[in-house]
């Protein structure tokens, strides 16, 4: 059974995406925002990704099965007093007009974000909790999944959503829509005790100062105003600055939100392992990026489990799977957090030679690599399929050595990040032990954990202001990051790099090789390693 998952339509949906599955396993994964470059892909059709998707797999549109698409736009609609003709969606999602003729499936916007939680896991059961800005008329939910499918127990209004509190703070730190991420490294600058907002589990429920709000902006607007009440007006903080220059207002209101979302997502984990018994969790939503809360959750539950796209464009892969399934096609694939396209190594070295830099073949890529680490280079590095979700896993990265700290000033000031922004570590998963004090399995960059003395000893320019780090670990396996960190290892005596997104301030994931190219040399990095290619984006001779 072929079936192509979509998500995002001209409205104000984000993430887009496009992906093909074929007799229950994902062949093709591509977030729009790759293709047109335009970060978070706002109001786009996810037609550059449909059309990859199909090209990745071989396939023609007329061979698709059915179209399967992560909302229920008619009930969506409804709801805002709108309409839409649900016979054309195929040919209104994609501008693939042949798509106009083919079946089209719509599933609950939390029920596709709980599929593609679930199903991938390796659990058998599980309690899967959804939480992010809004679904239709929903912002969290509770389900029991198991063989027999995914149950909804419990859900909560938009005027209790933590992801709609979490983006007006955002927004009054002046980090915009998207700056969740900005506002969570901002938290622990906060140096004194903080109280949280009130968006609080207690007595079993969440109680929120806007219960019956019927639209995002009356949330998000409440939101504004109650922070102003609070903190003072809002403002932009520099991008060249350090606290305590700012307003104190900046750092506090992202503490507060921080222990908001500590407090009330531990209460809602908690609630809906006892509404199902289960102490296996699944999360999906797009509150279930912010790896602080995430971390806290580990000794709470038995499993914890996150796929690498909790946001929206793992609703595509949600849709597809619960199409899959009620027609009769079992789930047999598992968690993947790369499944996008080859990025060519003869076009990133066209590109280099148009431009004049020095450009050779390389016979180990991986020892190559090493070596420029080991010599305190900062690498990019673009090795297999393109990742899926907002973290560089290995494939799109920005990599050096973690030590020494003045490594993580260099990096966010080449990609103009805000100096206190963290970098993460990537690790060999056995040496997880040495440098946070226990085993763990975060393999998609979604947990922050305390590093130990020795950790932040061998990796501080990974070691955030409150001595965390949100970590990747690398588990034993046959990919070139693996191989890279085993050499790595051998090298320098810790299984550790420094690991940011090879990318410019504002822009996603590069894709191709050309795109690689031009962002190594814009940002100033010391090579470039694609493939077997090796690049100097600093000039040739």
């Amino acid at each position: 059974m072929i079936v192509l998952g979509l998500n995002g339509w001209t409205d104000r949906t984000h993430d887009p995406a496009a992906v093909l599955t074929v007799d229950g396993v994902v062949v093709s994964f591509v977030e729009q925002e790759r293709l047109s470059r335009r970060k978070h892909g706002v109001g786009e059709l996810p037609h550059a990704a449909a059309v990859t998707v199909l090209a990745e797999a071989g396939l023609s549109a007329e061979e698709i099965d059915v179209v399967a698409y992560g909302w229920d736009l008619a009930k969506f609609n409804r709801l805002r007093g709108r309409d839409v003709e649900l016979d054309q969606l195929g040919e209104r999602l994609t501008g693939i007009a042949v798509l106009a003729d083919r079946p089209v499936v719509q599933t609950l916007h939390h029920d596709a974000h709980a599929a593609s939680s679930f199903y991938g896991s390796g659990l058998a059961e599980a309690t899967v909790l959804v939480v992010d800005a809004e679904g239709e008329d929903e912002s969290a939910s509770v389900f029991h999944a198991s063989a027999h499918g995914l149950q909804r127990l419990r859900s909560w209004g938009r005027g209790q959503s933590l992801g709609l509190m979490y983006r007006a703070v955002s927004q009054f730190c002046g980090f915009g829509t998207f700056g969740a991420g900005k506002t969570m490294g901002l938290a622990s600058w906060w140096p004194e005790p903080v109280y949280p907002l009130p968006l609080t589990w207690r007595d079993g429920d969440l109680h929120s100062p806007f219960p019956t709000a019927a639209w995002e902006d009356d949330v998000v607007n409440g939101w504004l105003a109650l922070l102003a009440s609070r903190f003072g007006p809002s403002g932009r903080p520099a991008a060249s600055s350090v606290y305590p220059p700012w307003q104190a207002h900046q750092p506090q209101a992202a503490a507060a939100a921080q222990l908001t979302v500590n407090q009330a997502l531990v209460g809602l984990v908690d609630a809906a392992v006892g509404l199902t018994g289960c102490p296996d969790v699944c999360l999906g939503g797009g509150v279930a990026l912010n790896c602080v809360t995430n971390g806290l959750l580990l000794d709470r539950v038995r499993t914890l489990h996150i796929p690498p796209y909790p946001h929206d464009a793992g609703v595509a892969l949600g849709a597809a799977q619960l199409a899959g399934l009620v027609a009769g096609q079992p789930w047999r694939d598992r968690v993947r957090a790369a499944a996008g396209p080859l990025a060519s190594p003869g076009e990133a070295a066209n590109a280099a030679t148009a431009r004049g830099l020095l450009v050779r073949s390389s016979g180990d890529p991986i020892a190559d690599a090493c070596q420029l680490l080991a010599e305190g280079k900062t690498i990019g590095w673009v090795q297999g399929p393109m990742e899926i979700g907002p973290r560089a896993l290995g494939n799109r990265s920005i990599l050096a050595l973690p030590r020494p700290e003045g490594v993580r000033d260099r990096l966010n000031m080449c990609k103009g990040r805000e100096p206190w922004r963290p970098l993460a570590p990537s690790l060999l998963a056995e040496e997880a032990g040495r440098l946070f004090g226990r085993p763990l399995d975060s393999p998609f960059m979604l947990l922050s954990v305390q590093l130990t003395e020795e950790g932040r000893q061998l990796a501080p320019a990974a070691t955030h202001r409150d001595g965390s780090a949100r970590l990747q670990t690398v588990a034993i396996g046959d990919s070139p990051f693996r191989a890279l960190i085993e050499q790595v290892r051998v090298a320098t005596g810790t299984g550790v790099v420094l690991n940011t997104s090879l990318n410019r301030r504002g822009h996603p994931l590069v894709h191709t090789g050309a795109e690689a190219v031009d962002t190594a040399t814009a940002i100033g990095l010391d090579a470039l390693v694609v493939g077997d290619v090796v690049i100097d984006p600093r000039g040739g001779t």
